[in-house]
């Protein structure tokens, strides 16, 4: 259960999940779009965005995309960005319930070493394709097509660095953990709540 303050649509919000595997392959997050943190973006309240990621054929997607969405959402509404600071990012998305933790996956598979080595990868990975999603995006007044281009790219992005890594990597960490990825996916259903408007969007699998 969380309380909201300062988004005056919402005042509360609960949650339930039932997992029916083992490593559970589905995720749950609900976010804060801090906007007033961001200078440029004072204008702007703050947003929430609630989704359930449904994995499939193992949670390797869902948990990578779950990490990944909200952060194209995120920036994608920002008027006018023109640069990608990934402490910025940090402090624009702050979960408020995040169920489970979104390395579950990779640390329920993996050793200690093999797991920081490729959540170190995932996290440099994301921020040089979110780089350069910021130098390509056009801004929209369109929440909408705004949404919409954050989907696309994020499944695009991903999609990407899953072949590069299967065709270039000499890691068999990494060529292990890839090909989980490319075999797996995962469906999205999202609430959000911006400029207390709400926008649902839904999309079958993702990669």
């Amino acid at each position: 259960m969380t309380i909201l303050s300062n988004v005056k649509a919402v005042k509360l919000i609960e949650c339930n999940q039932l997992a029916s595997n083992y490593p559970i392959e589905d995720r749950l997050r609900i976010s804060r779009f801090s906007f007033k943190a961001l200078g440029n973006s004072s204008q702007l309240s703050d947003s929430i965005a609630l989704a359930v990621f449904d994995g499939h054929g193992g949670g390797s997607c869902a948990d990578v995309i779950s990490q990944r969405l909200f952060h194209y959402i995120a920036l994608s509404l920002i008027p006018n960005i023109k640069t990608f600071n990934k402490k910025e990012l940090e402090t624009l998305v702050q979960d408020l319930h995040y169920c489970p933790n979104p390395n579950h996956n990779i640390t329920s598979l993996y050793d200690d070493r093999a797991a920081h080595y490729l959540k170190e990868n995932l996290v440099e990975s994301e921020h040089k394709a979110l780089e350069k999603y910021v130098e390509d995006f056009e801004p929209t007044d369109d929440i909408s097509t705004a949404i919409e281009k954050a989907f696309l790219r994020c499944d695009s992005d991903l999609s990407q660095e899953i072949e590069h890594n299967l065709l270039s990597s000499s890691s068999n960490i990494l060529l292990h953990y890839y090909l989980s990825l490319a075999v797996s996916g995962c469906c999205v259903t999202l609430l959000l709540i911006h400029q207390n408007i709400a926008y649902i969007a839904s999309t079958g699998n993702l990669v």
